[in-house]
């Protein structure tokens, strides 16, 4: 179950500490904790996603309560360790289950019979009554803070797996890796004519299907687009300044401005150069600088200007620039780059 590092906002990490109370400080929280996260695109955008599995067993229960609106004073210890233990299908299913039996009970609360309020369930949901009834018999009478993992279904995990000769499954997988990305049957289809052309035993469609959703994503594609759609797949790395001070770095740069300048000296121009420092920690600027063009003395003029005010930093970072790296703020050094 993939979920938003927002949703676990101040819920506990583990038995001693808490998650941060907002999204950002929560996803640096994650990274801090090496905690895997991923990408994905959304409309207009992306949105990072973390597992609730790769998360402490103390972290998953909580965030289920708070889903389901538990109130963990009355909610029953042993049950949501157990729940919390089951397999991940288990789960989703007494999520998929929860909202259907608190929809049925409030019928019922409301003065309708069982039997009334099955009927409108099934019309609602399309959910046979029977299935209904079978729910409803797991939780009647019970805590309703305990009725997510009473309504886990007892499933069991499988254990066998239906074999895939290894030229059939080339065959198929080359298929859906194409670039114009084949439907399922289609592949099914071509990779059913080879078959019986080679002698290879084929399994199910549903097999060979389940086998290919089962593939790492980023596998998917590479094969299907190439190495490079790769990269949106994969986070930027954010970095976090929480572990920062004032001072400790600073980053410099500069930019062009096109406007219409009047310099002291009585002269016009068209643009205008600033350089700028900026403190690491605060993203506060400390000092910056205008010209007529990016040059040594700016930097220089600018750099003397932060350690007056002040103090020197532990670590400069400036552009790249010749401007930027002039002999006097790097000592004279020969190869700068």
């Amino acid at each position: 179950m993939n979920i938003l590092p927002k949703s676990l906002a101040s819920l506990p990490f583990g038995s001693d500490e808490l998650f941060p109370s907002t999204e950002r400080r929560v996803r640096s929280f994650l990274f801090t904790k090496k905690i895997p996260t991923q990408r994905i695109s959304t409309r207009g955008g992306w949105r990072i996603i973390v597992s609730l599995h790769d998360l402490p067993p103390e972290t998953q229960t909580a965030y289920l309560q708070r889903r389901v609106r538990v109130d963990t004073a009355e909610a029953n210890p042993a049950l949501w360790d157990a729940f919390q233990r089951s397999p991940a299908g288990n789960q989703n299913e007494a999520l998929r289950r929860h909202p259907i039996m608190m929809a049925l009970s409030a019928k019922i609360e409301a003065g309708a019979t069982l039997a009334a309020a099955r009927t409108e369930t099934f019309r609602e949901t399309g959910i046979d009554p029977q299935s209904l009834q079978r729910w409803y018999s797991r939780v009647d009478g019970k805590p309703k803070a305990d009725w997510l993992p009473l309504l886990k279904p007892d499933w069991k995990q499988g254990v066998q797996e239906t074999p895939v000769h290894e030229d059939v499954w080339r065959f198929y997988a080359g298929w859906l890796g194409r670039p114009e990305k084949p439907k399922f049957k289609v592949a099914y289809r071509k990779t059913k004519e080879a078959a019986e052309c080679n002698g290879w035993v084929l399994p199910s469609s549903a097999t060979m299907r389940r086998r290919w959703q089962a593939l790492d994503e980023r596998l998917k594609v590479k094969w299907r687009e190439g190495t490079e759609a790769l990269d949106p797949l994969y986070p930027y790395q954010e970095r976090a300044r929480e572990q920062l001070h004032a001072m400790e770095g600073t980053n410099t740069d500069s930019r062009i401005l096109d406007l219409n300048v009047i310099w002291p000296d009585g002269k016009q121009g068209r643009c205008a150069v600033v350089a700028l420092m900026v403190d690491d920690y605060s993203g506060y600027p400390l000092a910056y600088r205008f010209d007529r063009t990016e040059n040594g003395d700016q930097y220089r003029l600018l750099t003397a200007e932060v350690f007056e005010n002040y103090g020197v930093p532990t670590r400069m970072t400036f552009d790249n620039t010749m401007a930027a790296a002039n002999k006097i703020l790097s000592g004279g050094t020969k190869h700068r780059f």
